[in-house]
């Protein structure tokens, strides 16, 4: 689970801002509204590993985005992706050993095989 929501932002008559309250790596327990989302207060749930959320407010788990090529993101709940060391390639298994890798959602940075 991610950490406690933030209080709820209304804006009566004015504009509506729609996010959940939760940090950055996470995403709220929400349902879409009519032009909004109505989200649980407190109930957050963090980023798999493999995707980011850079900023806070997010009402989905599909706003939680899939690490880019050569990037990968080993804990669940990250707010940034990080690069492979040189030596290394992206994988969604640490022990991988084939060298082919992963073009998006990496967990792993396994060392390249010999010859590659």
């Amino acid at each position: 689970e991610g950490g406690a929501a933030a209080d709820a932002f209304f804006a009566f008559g004015g504009e509506s801002v729609c996010t959940s309250g939760c940090p950055a790596g996470s995403y709220g327990a929400c349902e879409t509204m009519a032009i909004c989302a109505s989200c649980d207060f407190g109930v957050c749930s963090v980023c798999p590993a493999g995707t980011y959320r850079a900023e806070a407010g997010a009402v989905s788990v599909d706003q939680c985005i899939p690490c880019d090529e050569g990037l990968f993101a080993a804990d669940a709940g990250s707010s940034s992706c990080v690069a492979c060391a040189a030596g290394h390639y992206v994988s969604d298994d640490p022990s991988d050993a084939d060298g082919i890798g992963l073009v998006k959602g990496g967990t792993a940075c396994p060392a390249c095989p010999t010859g590659r």
